[in-house]
């Protein structure tokens, strides 16, 4: 049962018939055909020392030289060292790399023309060298004889008259084809893409402000636009393009564009004076609070989506790609932070999850949830394995909704959370994610603390989210002696080291657990289906299981 195939290859003949298993064998490669006659003279195997040598892509064709004679003969053998009779027709071996071996029939003449081309079989797209290859071989021949040539040769049965003439003409190394108009190209890329050029430190710098070009059908309305322009309606060959989707995968290679999934919302990004203003002046302060490299710290939060399926599959031909079902909706938000120093020696820090919550009559206090007591029995939080659950409280001045932040009155706020010996937390909020007391919740817990034990000071860069600038969460850093520094609106995934350096592998590292998962399920219910199936009863489907919380924080 454990050397049974994936596919089901087993079926009942009926009553107590036995079973029939059926297998895939791989065929073996056929040997390499002699050199001979097509008229059923006798073949002799070529000698060793003449046999043609195999390249990388190919194999030489043997040249046979006919004999000078005037009058036709019986078909005769054909030696390894070009000794023959005249024959009309003759076979020649053809070995394609892999060991497999094909043969086909070329008359004497076109033999003396097309020797040691090197043609490798199967080709639908021919390359400059194939295409030089086959004019070269077959000069002196007219174009009739050589298209009969050629076609004798497996994987060039479809070249044709137009298709050699194009080759001799245009030269091997010339596409052959419609040449583009570029100037009507530039036009529809204009339609597409809008571009602005600023001057940066001295030098020009072309950036994309917007960018339309979404689908073929996209592209070919702007074509079809362009062509209803008054300065190309006199031009014949813009006016007889169709557009159809080669021209528009051409038009996309030839403007460089490629296909890319859509992973981000689109964001105003700032002015480049504006950045540069913003990060010199992080430099200056940098510089003038005498902060050491660890005294620096980098902080952005960013959601976990452990329930998320994968991105890609490997499919047949025709066939669709599909995954397990998954949840979408299954998060928790993760602060990341960190330090770049001796201390660390990495630029990763502890962490601080946040986990959904039930929502409270009293949102101040979340301590009578049980979301954290039963994730604190599971196996990989127990106590026996250095995690403790604590209470978090502190006195706070958070305006309710509507209410100026100048008339907020201080009230109590209470959270509790678990943490482990290296430092990692884990606590709640109704949606699971960073608000104001999450984050003066974090200082307080982690990077207080940290930085405590060490001079006491320390600067903090992060972004412009909503919690990181209100009063509170100011207050709570002031106490611990943390300055801190916003990065540019909309520039996190570009000058954010944390988003750059630890997000972006992280939900990588989680992906890849999440098929490994998929993987290792899959060996077990094919060995069920299988079971079933000799058993005769009902068959399992495959239905991965989703992931828990608890596999997906111990997966992050």
């Amino acid at each position: 049962m454990k050397r049974a195939l994936a596919t089901e290859t087993t079926r009942k003949l009926g009553g107590n018939a036995p079973l029939v298993q059926m297998k895939l064998c791989k065929p073996e490669p056929a040997p390499l055909l002699p050199i001979g006659s097509a008229g059923g003279a006798q073949e002799q195997e070529p000698d060793s020392k003449a046999a043609p040598k195999a390249t990388e892509s190919t194999e030489k064709l043997a040249a046979v030289t006919p004999a000078a004679t005037g009058k036709k003969k019986p078909p005769g053998k054909i030696t390894s060292q070009g000794k023959a009779t005249t024959v009309t027709k003759v076979r020649l071996n053809l070995r394609i790399v892999g060991g497999s071996a094909v043969a086909c029939n070329l008359g004497v003449g076109s033999i003396n023309k097309l020797v040691a081309a090197g043609i490798a079989a199967k080709r639908n797209h021919y390359t400059a060298l194939q295409k030089a290859l086959a004019v070269n071989k077959t000069a002196g021949l007219s174009n009739q004889q050589a298209v009969e040539a050629i076609r004798g040769v497996p994987g060039y049965e479809k070249v044709n008259a137009k298709m050699l003439r194009q080759w001799r003409e245009a030269g091997p190394q010339k596409k052959c084809g419609r040449r583009a108009q570029t100037g009507f190209e530039a036009d529809v890329l204009g339609e597409l893409i809008y571009t602005s050029i600023s001057n940066c430190n001295t030098s020009n710098e072309v950036a994309v402000i917007a960018n339309v070009a979404y689908s073929y059908a996209v592209v070919q309305q702007a074509a079809r636009n362009v062509q209803k322009w008054t300065v190309y309606q006199d031009d014949d060959k813009v006016q007889k393009l169709q557009f159809t989707a080669m021209w528009v995968k051409g038009f996309l290679e030839r403007s460089t564009l490629h296909k890319r999934r859509v992973t981000t919302t689109e964001k105003a990004m700032p002015a480049v004076v504006s950045v540069q203003d913003t990060m010199a002046g992080i430099q200056e302060e940098i510089l003038a609070g005498g902060y050491k490299e660890d005294e620096v710290c980098s902080a952005d939060e960013t959601g976990i989506m452990y329930g998320m399926q994968p991105k890609e599959q490997f499919v047949t031909e025709g066939e669709r790609a599909v995954a397990p079902d998954s949840d979408e909706k299954a998060r928790f938000t993760e602060m990341m932070y960190g330090t770049v120093g001796e201390e660390l020696g990495s630029i990763m820090a502890a962490e601080y999850i946040i986990i959904k919550c039930s929502k409270t009559k009293n949102m101040q206090d979340l301590t009578s949830t049980r979301v954290l007591k039963n994730l604190h029995a599971q196996p990989g939080f127990t106590a026996s394995e250095g995690w403790e659950f604590k209470i978090w409280s502190r006195e706070l001045k958070i305006p309710k909704r509507g209410q100026k932040p100048e008339d907020a009155e201080s009230r109590p706020y209470r959270r509790p959370y678990l943490i482990n010996k290296a430092g990692v937390v884990i606590t709640v909020q109704h949606k699971a994610w960073m608000d104001t007391t999450g984050c003066c919740m974090w200082v307080d817990l982690s990077i207080g603390p940290h930085f405590a034990r060490k001079r006491g000071k320390a600067l903090l860069i992060w972004d412009s989210c909503g919690p990181h600038k209100t009063a509170a969460v100011l207050a709570v850093l002031a106490e611990w002696g943390i300055k801190e520094k916003k990065l540019p609106v909309n520039m996190t995934g570009k000058l954010q080291i944390m988003d750059l350096l630890g997000n972006a592998p992280k939900k990588a590292g989680i992906r890849r657990r999440r098929v490994q998962g998929i993987f290792d399920y899959f060996q077990q219910w094919k060995v069920q289906r299988l079971k079933a199936l000799y058993e005769g009863n009902p068959l399992p489907d495959f239905k991965p299981p989703k992931p828990t919380l608890e596999q997906g924080i111990l997966n992050s």
